[in-house]
């Protein structure tokens, strides 16, 4: 059993107002998780928000603007993972390196933090961040990013 939806919209007319196929339509619904219900008559049917945000194709920028986001994210944390992983092998590196020669572990910390800075910089230079549609990141968030780096050394 299909559940009512009052004051739907029938998926026929909006498929007569955007002259496409009911199924195409539906199809559509059930991809942008709409949820299709059905009306009065028992027509398979959305709600009139639903279809007007269909009509009006914001269902479907909202959808591929949220997929391309989450894209983003992911690529983002992936090359922030990476990143660290750079950082963290010099310091490692480093680190060890110094202690070998005999060297106290507050310098040696301090040597490996100078290394593991000037790494993870050269990172940001030859593999720079993922951009969302092409958007560099704001100058607030880069001077941010700046001061993070230079307290942390």
């Amino acid at each position: 059993m299909t559940t009512l939806i009052e004051s739907g919209i029938a998926l026929d007319a909006i498929a007569k107002a955007t002259k496409i196929a009911v199924a195409k339509v539906e199809a559509d619904a059930r991809e942008l998780d709409m949820f299709v219900g059905c009306d009065w008559a028992g027509r398979s049917a959305l709600s009139v928000t639903d279809a007007a945000r269909m009509v009006s194709g914001d269902a479907r920028r909202e959808h591929d603007h949220a997929k391309a986001h989450r894209r983003w994210r992911a690529s983002s944390e992936a090359w922030e993972v990476q990143r660290e992983s750079v950082r963290q092998q010099a310091y490692n590196d480093r680190f060890d390196t110094a202690r070998r020669r005999g060297i106290g572990d507050p310098q040696a910390a301090h040597e490996a933090a100078q290394v593991a800075g000037a790494a993870a910089t050269e990172f940001e230079s030859t593999t720079p961040p993922p951009t969302f549609g092409g958007v560099e990141p704001s100058r607030l968030s880069q001077v941010k990013t700046r001061v993070k780096e230079s307290v942390l050394r």
